[in-house]
C-alpha cells in the first residue's frame, strides 16, 4: 500500500512539473505596418535587429519599399524611436526603389511600451512619401491601429 502511494504520489509530481514547462517558446517579433494617419502613403517593409531592440546599442533597420515617385536629392528617411529628440535621418538613394540598410542609436532610457516610426519625407514640401510604424510592448510587439 505504501508503495502504490508512493508512485501515485511521483506520477502526480511527474504531471505537475510537465504541464509547468512551456511546450513551445515564442519568439517576440516586432511587426511593423502602415502608419496611421489619413494620408495615403506608400507603406515600408521594415524589419530590425536585434529584435526586439536593446537600450542604449545600435540598432540595423532594413528598409524596403517602392514609392510612386522617384527620390531626389531632398527625400530624407526618418526613424524615430520612443519619441527620441532629434529622430534618426539620412538620404536616400535616387529612383522608386527604397532598399537601405540604417545604424540606429537606440535610446538608452527605452521603456517598456514604445513606438517605432520609420519615415520618407520630401524635405522640399514638408510632404511625407512613404511610412511604417509598430508598436512594442512588454507583452506583445506588433502592429496596433
Amino acid at each position: 500500500m505504501k508503495t502504490n502511494f508512493l508512485f501515485v504520489f511521483a506520477l502526480l509530481a511527474m504531471i505537475c512539473i510537465v504541464n509547468a514547462i512551456p511546450h513551445q517558446l515564442h519568439k517576440r517579433t516586432t511587426t511593423f505596418g502602415p502608419c496611421p494617419v489619413l494620408l495615403p502613403l506608400v507603406e515600408l517593409s521594415v524589419t530590425i535587429s536585434p529584435d526586439p531592440l536593446v537600450s542604449g546599442k545600435t540598432a540595423t533597420f532594413f528598409v524596403k519599399g517602392e514609392l510612386t515617385s522617384p527620390a531626389t536629392k531632398d527625400f530624407l528617411i526618418y526613424v524615430q524611436i520612443a519619441g527620441m529628440d532629434p529622430p534618426f535621418y539620412s538620404k536616400i538613394p535616387l529612383g522608386t526603389t527604397v532598399n537601405v540598410v540604417l545604424e540606429v542609436p537606440v535610446p538608452a532610457n527605452l521603456p517598456a511600451d514604445y513606438g517605432i516610426q520609420v519615415d520618407i519625407v520630401d524635405t522640399k514640401t514638408a510632404t511625407p512619401v512613404a511610412c511604417a510604424f509598430a508598436v512594442v510592448s512588454a507583452t506583445t510587439m506588433s502592429f496596433k491601429q
